[in-house]
């Protein structure tokens, strides 16, 4: 103190020269005199400007944050005694940008102080504190437009049998009580959603509060901010030397608040126009990272006010000084239940992102009568984590990573040796199966044998190290430290406070307006992106990503809840009436799940909503393959077929068809992935995809439900051929058969569906995370599975004329001409056959379908449409795209949409080409003649309808009522009969995507009335009503006069 006061009292004295001598001597600058008044709040009250420009331009931040004991920092002090020095302020606001924001004792902000003391300083400070928002938007923006982030967020995903400890073992993470007698059973799974927040390097680790994810959101902005700031090196240095003071003017006046500093690169070079302020939404991201420096003007515009405290706030969080504290990645849970029947849940879940730790009972791997079903489980466990090894990680280890714990060791003895010798015991026996041992050697990282899980009490050092391992075997993960551009970390940051606000799920639509408001927007291909690579990343769900509207889950444990609520144990369904009971005894048995049940189920449980958001769960459970609608052409279906709860497969039931003299069979083809375990999930997934694609196959005097059980499907491809898929393990067996006098299989009968399968596969495998999981094809002659099946591998075929094979009853040789029924002969240049009729060709106009054609066409597709398109060489993802994203529209709509999209990329594709496919598949091409405008009625036929009043116009007065008959599922195919383009209709479907579908009709009709010249008749409306199947009966009652 004593060294500090000296340079206080030289400062009242106003001597410059003993100022400078003690500041250059080491004066403390920060140093405090009886009032907590450091030097320069002593020049400022002694109006000292000389002194204290002096002094300002020596001190650190440290020095200018001491406040006196008042509570006044350096500007509240100028406020105070209304000192003009409006440089100073500015390059003390450079140093330590916080004051301006810093209250007093008494809630008092400097510019709080000025608006009473110094209206002249208060201008000055309100200038200050809006070119510091406009900097720190512009330092925002360019931070999160020009860098990016590598996440190191940790997945823990806690799996093992019922009842070996899994629930205890994460309260045990968690530092959480158990109740005595434990936590009880999981039903499905508990996902605890970034729960703690961790340092890598320091292994630093607390647990979040409801606040917690938002704050640490703020704190990733601010460290991607700061780091491009550093990077770019754009902190601004106040000189040394420079002067506050104007030539000649004399210490103590006052001058004119000097305006503040601009970076040069936010100056508007030119006014931009509307126009282009909307095309630099559209550019390519590339392109765009270098245009975000805007003009001031352009900020405030842009930047809602919303945006603007987010920014405001990201700004102002502080950071952990030396980072040991500091909060860099997540820590996730997820907590599956053991019962079998939620392993096609937890299927949808589970990926190469996550440490697995695998709890296993020990006390039951040592127990005679129950070892078999112990080391059953584990090895299950095991090889199902080992499907999603995509890679070998760093150091030569696996990807995913596994831990091992032994429970229940407890029960064996009290003794710690003897329980680590009995844990290794189990594990010896492990090792002895090869394939487990190239696991355990490949993924598990460490094996902790711990007692008394319900004990929370004890072996809290265990727990530690169990800690210590997963966060250092955390790099094992498949996305850790991959870099994501930061503004996707912007919008993440926006979905963390939606869901803290409540929201659980988040409509694509809502998606793109809060995107649109962001202060660096992604263009919407980034977006779709960032959905996928948010679905690996496990704190939020995404589900129809292949489609345009795509939906995000904020909450993933309320998704979990509406699932576990009709897939689930019995055991955890209570409450239930006596007949609800009798139908979920009915619903196991047969697999069959009524909508009206569902609605049932879910709505039991008010309080999560589950009925409002029916729409988008249904979506969302057929996605994953734990539901499917079969396919319907006319009647809506009302029941799903739920997999996993299917009876098991007995392939004999279809034996009775294929032993009929008339039955033609394909041989079969079998495809069999290199991983010799195959979880059954997706076998499940498998069915669910083709029962939702083909009808389900329908036989005289046989019943029909029974050709649908787990793992197999007998089904409809076209109007000839059925198919039956068997699948067990790691194979699918695939065979077509038929009833024909014709008893020939043609080359290449199976290609086209073949192809379908394939698709549908991968992209199980794709939303699964398992698409690097490899497969080969072979041949058979039984389309059973028989324990000494041999094969003959499509390879080999083609190397070969003929290959012998022998399933379960039989032997066979396999031709090579029977492979080319599933496989193009590329050796051979492909010659179709046309297979419609002479006269047919001649009458049929060889052009392209209009749009009118293309709506009555659809109509007669029906339930062979896959291979229908396939047969037009129209891409399955495109038929996939087409129907997924019109699912709320009729099946005849959704046909109409595939056909408008496909030929606008294979515009040559006309009449002739679709009567060939429709005749391939044993449909009638005699119809084509039907749908041209040169066939067809000019006038409604009804003759209690007078023709004057069907030729009188239609006017506005007439849209309401129109519009109340309008089937809502098939107003896309009216429109198209009415000569509406498709572009026309899309326009509509964008504009009114987020209104109720009646108003968009109506808008539809008025425009269609308006713009139609001549404008149409009420026989135009009562044609194309009727051409669509629609009410024409109530709209003509409607629309006459009383």
């Amino acid at each position: 103190m004593s060294s500090s006061i000296p340079l206080h009292n030289a400062v009242r004295r106003r001597n410059l020269d003993q100022v400078q001598e003690l500041v250059m001597s080491g004066a403390d600058l920060g140093a405090r005199d009886g009032k907590g008044q450091t030097p320069l709040m002593c020049a400022i009250a002694s109006d000292c400007r000389l002194a204290a420009d002096f002094i300002a331009k020596k001190m650190t931040f440290q020095d200018l944050n001491v406040v006196d004991n008042d509570g006044y920092n350096v500007f509240h002090m100028m406020a105070f005694f209304d000192c003009r020095w409006s440089q100073m302020m500015q390059d003390i606001s450079d140093v330590c940008p916080t004051l301006f924001r810093q209250k007093d004792r008494a809630g008092q902000r400097p510019i709080n102080i000025a608006s009473v003391r110094s209206r002249y300083v208060y201008r000055i400070l309100e200038q200050f504190e809006r070119e510091q928002q406009k900097k720190q938007q512009q330092q925002y923006t360019t931070g999160i437009a020009e860098n990016e982030e590598h996440p190191c967020n940790i997945t823990i995903t806690v799996v093992g049998h019922k009842g070996v400890g899994k629930s205890c073992f994460v309260r045990q993470l968690k530092k959480e009580n158990i109740p005595e007698g434990g936590p009880g059973s999981t039903d499905t799974a508990d996902v605890f959603v970034n729960y703690v927040g961790y340092n890598p390097n320091t292994g630093f680790r607390q647990q979040l509060n409801d606040d917690g994810e938002v704050e640490t959101g703020r704190q990733r902005l601010k460290r991607l901010i700061d780091q491009h700031r550093k990077e770019q090196n754009i902190a601004v240095k106040p000189s040394a030397d420079t002067s506050d003071r104007l030539p000649g003017q004399k210490e103590g006046s006052a001058s004119p608040p000097t305006p503040p500093t601009v970076d040069a690169s936010v100056l508007p070079a030119r006014n931009k126009t509307d126009k282009e302020e909307v095309q630099q939404e559209t550019v390519p991201q590339e392109q765009r990272r270098k245009q975000v420096s805007t003009s001031e003007n352009t900020i405030q515009k842009k930047i809602p006010m919303e945006q603007k405290k987010v920014i405001q706030a990201v700004m102002r969080t502080k950071l952990d000084c030396d980072g040991a504290e500091e909060v860099k990645g997540y820590v996730t849970i997820y907590d599956f239940g053991g019962e079998k029947v939620f392993y096609n849940t937890h299927h949808c879940f589970m990926s190469s992102n996550m440490v697995f730790v695998l709890v296993f009972d020990v006390a039951m791997c040592l127990d005679p009568s129950r070892a078999e079903d112990g080391y059953e489980r584990i090895e299950f466990w095991l090889r199902s984590i080992a499907t999603y090894a995509i890679d070998r990680a760093a150091h030569g280890k696996g990807c995913p990573p596994i831990i091992l714990v032994g429970s229940h060791l407890d029960l064996l003895s009290r003794n710690k040796e003897e329980q680590n010798r009995l844990f290794t015991s189990v594990l010896e026996k492990l090792y002895k199966k090869p394939e487990l041992r190239e696991i355990i050697e490949t993924h598990v990282q460490e094996m902790f044998p711990i007692a008394d899980l319900n004990d929370s009490t004890k072996h809290a050092d265990v727990y530690q190290r169990v800690w210590t391992k997963i966060i250092e075997i955390a790099p094992l993960q498949s996305q850790w430290m991959k870099p994501v551009p930061a503004r996707w970390v912007a919008l993440e940051y926006e979905l963390v406070r939606l869901k803290n606000s409540g929201m659980a799920m988040l409509t694509y639509a809502k998606l793109l307006g809060i995107n649109k408001k962001l202060a660096v927007p992604l263009v919407e291909d980034d977006i779709r992106e960032f959905l996928w690579k948010l679905k690996f990343f496990g704190s939020f769900l995404c589900f129809d990503l292949h489609s345009k509207r795509p939906f995000i889950i904020l909450q993933p444990q309320w998704i979990i809840n509406a699932f576990k609520s009709i897939i689930t144990d019995p055991r955890f369904i209570t409450e239930l009436t006596i007949k609800q009971k009798l139908e979920w005894t009915a619903y196991e048995k047969s697999g069959v799940l009524p909508v009206t049940f569902i609605r049932q189920l879910w709505g039991r449980h008010e309080e999560f909503r589950f009925l409002e958001k029916a729409k988008y769960l249904y979506i969302a459970l057929e996605t994953l393959g734990l539901l499917s609608k079969p396919l319907s052409v006319d009647a809506e279906v009302n029941y799903f077929i739920v997999p996993s709860i299917l009876q098991n497969a007995d392939p004999k039931i279809i034996c009775p068809v294929l032993d009929d003299p008339d039955t033609v069979k394909t041989v079969t083809l079998c495809l069999k992935f290199d991983n010799p375990f195959i979880p059954q999930a997706v076998w499940d997934k498998m069915i669910a995809a083709c029962i939702h694609r083909f009808q389900r196959l329908e036989e005289p005097d046989l019943d029909g439900s029974k050709f649908i059980q787990r793992g197999f499907a007998c089904l409809s491809v076209d109007c000839l051929w059925n198919m039956i898929i068997n699948c067990c393990k790691d194979s699918m067996k695939v065979t077509m058969f038929k009833k024909d006098t014709d008893h020939s299989v043609p080359t290449g009968t199976g290609i086209n569906l073949l192809n379908i399968l394939k698709f549908l596969l991968q992209r199980i495998l794709e939303l699964n995370h398992q698409s690097h999981l490899g497969y080969r094809f072979y041949l058979h002659n039984d389309f059973r599975f028989a324990a000494d099946d041999k094969m003959a591998k499509v390879e080999d075929l083609q190397q070969v004329q003929r290959l012998q094979c022998y399933g379960s009853n039989e032997s066979r040789w396999i031709d090579r001409n029977d492979l080319y029924i599933w496989f193009i002969n590329q050796n051979q240049k492909t010659q179709r056959t046309h297979m419609r009729q002479v006269d047919l060709t001649k009458a049929l106009p060889d052009r392209k379908l209009s749009f009118k054609e293309i709506g009555r066409v659809s109509k007669y597709i029906g339930s062979t449409y896959q291979t229908f398109f396939a047969e037009l060489d129209c891409p399955v993802a495109l038929v996939e795209q087409e129907m997924e994203e019109h699912r709320h529209l009729s099946f005849r709509s959704r046909i109409a949409k595939i056909f408008v999209h496909y030929l606008r990329t294979k515009a040559d594709t006309g009449f002739l080409a679709i009567a060939d496919a429709m005749s391939r598949h044993r449909m009638d091409p005699s119809m084509l003649m039907d749908i041209l405008d040169s066939n067809r009625n000019v006038m409604f036929i009804d003759e209690t309808l007078p023709a004057e009043w069907l030729k009188k116009c239609l006017s506005g007065d007439d849209v309401l009522i129109i519009a109340d008959h309008v089937d809502i599922k098939s107003y896309f195919n009216l429109f198209l009969e009415l000569g509406v383009t498709p572009k026309t209709v899309d326009e509509f479907d964008v504009n009114y995507r987020n209104k109720k579908i009646r108003a968009k009709i109506t808008a539809l009709l008025e425009a269609f009335i308006k713009e139609t010249n001549p404008r149409p008749t009420v026989n135009a409306i009562l044609l194309a009503m009727q051409e669509c199947d629609m009410d024409t009966q109530s709209l003509t009652a409607a629309l006459k006069p009383a």
